[in-house]
């Protein structure tokens, strides 16, 4: 297996390969679907944030990250927005691999990696620890600011 940066011909395996992982990340019910937005694909591909993992020629990984300004206090840090695994070729350190070639690649411009994780997301949860992550309880909050918010 192989770690690159993906093109835009790996496009339609990437979106194949979402909609595969998707069903079986579910939480809730919620498929963790990410790249069926196109604005989102195309704004990282264009800022080379996505890092696939290749196997006898078959994408069955990839990871989406991009570095942020400022977060938390903490300058320059990659922000890992989502990890995805084909079923079948899990637990065999796919996402391992695919987080060290994102260490690799923002090593000296960054500072750190940052994700935020589902409580349930037991696999993803058990990754960060092999990678010695810190982590703790974080509640999320969004406020969606397609219409006018005014505290009472």
């Amino acid at each position: 297996m192989i770690t690159r940066s993906a093109t835009s011909q790996d496009i339609s395996a990437l979106v194949e390969l979402d909609e595969q992982s998707a069903p079986v990340d579910a939480i809730d019910g919620v498929e963790a679907r990410i790249l069926d937005k196109p604005d989102l694909l195309e704004w990282m591909l264009q800022h080379d944030g996505i890092v696939v993992a290749i196997d006898e020629g078959r994408v069955v990984g990839y990871v989406l990250s991009h570095v942020v300004k400022w977060m938390h206090g903490i300058p320059e840090l990659v922000w890992l927005e989502h990890i995805g695994v084909h079923p079948d070729f899990r637990r065999r350190g796919v996402a391992l691999a695919l987080l060290e070639a994102v260490s690799s690649k923002y090593h000296g411009r960054a500072s750190c990696l940052h994700a935020s994780i589902h409580p349930k997301n037991l696999a993803s949860l058990r990754l960060m620890a092999r990678l010695h992550a810190e982590t703790g309880e974080r509640v999320l909050a969004y406020v969606q600011l397609s219409s006018p918010t005014r505290a009472i």
